[in-house]
């Protein structure tokens, strides 16, 4: 089963470019698959790092600045595991 991202990710991701911070995205002009996505994603990035994320919100945004903060500490790869899959 395939979750529909939100109609609203592109605008909410260019309010938060414009804010300041320093993010990108790719919008691809359909479905082509996860990994597609993923593969268009890095080869657009530019940058230090990527955080890869699925648009539905099954990976919490609020988890982006512990992610950040691992990376600067000095961890090449981060990555995260859900504990509870009910959360």
């Amino acid at each position: 089963m395939t979750t529909a991202a939100p109609t609203n990710s592109v605008e909410k991701m260019h309010e938060i470019r414009t804010s300041g911070t320093p993010v990108g995205y790719v919008r691809l002009s359909k479905n082509f698959g996860h990994q597609a996505a993923l593969s268009a994603g890095l080869a657009c990035a530019v940058g230090d790092a990527v955080i890869m994320m699925d648009s539905d919100l099954q990976h919490p945004p609020g988890e982006i600045p512990r992610m950040v903060e691992a990376h600067e500490r000095g961890a090449d790869v981060v990555q995260m595991v859900r504990s509870d899959p009910r959360v």
